[in-house]
């Protein structure tokens, strides 16, 4: 072992990093972390942005239990799949232990978990951007409902919000729901129902600058008013029903004209 870890030793950063990339981010941690300084700076990247999905289980305990409070003060970026939301459920809920988190990408979550854990994010004042893949809707959690935590989440302090396109779409339309503002939006991604959708999510997000979404049904003719577009510089259409017709697009091009 001492022969190989100077071996190891006599190789160049950029060797290793090359090898690196062929690792699966759990393995780097927990191959290289912590056998001397050097390789703990070499590695920066892989303590800044974690991802210990798809590591064996012993592994992933190991990494969890002992390299994670060792590096959290470095984390920039962490992915974390529902089946390994346990233990971040508790690691969560103390406000300082990601003090540098910026991203978190949360992959495979239900909507009845995903409200749950989304209580438990406070107080991190870096923690800007929330990705969120794959997310199954059941009838256990309205959507608007859902949607309010997720716009709401670290205190009001998300800026971009970003839904991929296997995330089930948002049904926003619900009778006497209360109106609530989340001004801190300022780019989001979604899949939508209809246009109407739309409407109610702007008027959600009054300082959104940036919109990406996809229509899973066609598009339905309503009026938008030009004020609550106000700070609204890009609009994306990734996707729309197959049904839709040029006539529809008119309500998105009133969208985008500004006399």
């Amino acid at each position: 072992m001492p022969l190989s870890c100077s071996m190891l030793e006599m190789l160049p950063d950029e060797i290793i990093l090359e090898v690196c990339r062929y690792l699966h981010s759990g393995d780097v941690l927990y191959s290289f972390f912590g056998l001397n300084f050097r390789l703990n700076q070499t590695i920066t990247f892989y303590r800044q942005h974690v991802s210990l999905h798809k590591t064996f289980y012993m592994q992933f305990i190991e990494i969890f239990t002992i390299i994670l409070p060792k590096i959290e003060s470095s984390i920039r970026s962490l992915v974390i799949f529902e089946l390994e939301s346990p233990l971040f459920f508790e690691s969560f809920k103390t406000n300082h232990i990601y003090e540098r988190l910026e991203k978190l990408t949360l992959v495979n979550w239900t909507d009845e978990k995903l409200i749950l854990f989304l209580d438990t994010l406070h107080g991190m004042k870096h923690f800007h951007t929330l990705v969120i893949q794959a997310l199954d809707l059941t009838e256990s959690v309205t959507n608007i409902n859902l949607l309010r935590k997720i716009l709401g989440a670290n205190d009001n302090r998300l800026t971009n919000i970003f839904f991929d396109h296997e995330c089930d779409a948002f049904n926003l339309i619900e009778e006497n729901e209360t109106q609530t503002i989340f001004s801190n939006i300022i780019k989001i991604d979604i899949e939508l129902q209809t246009t109407k959708d739309l409407l109610k999510l702007v008027q959600f997000t009054p300082n959104v600058k940036q919109i990406h979404t996809t229509f899973k049904r066609p598009l339905t003719k309503i009026l938008f008013g030009q004020e609550i577009f106000t700070h609204l510089t890009e609009l994306s259409v990734y996707a729309m029903s197959w049904f839709s017709t040029f006539d529809d697009l008119k309500t998105l091009i009133q969208i985008t004209f500004h006399p």
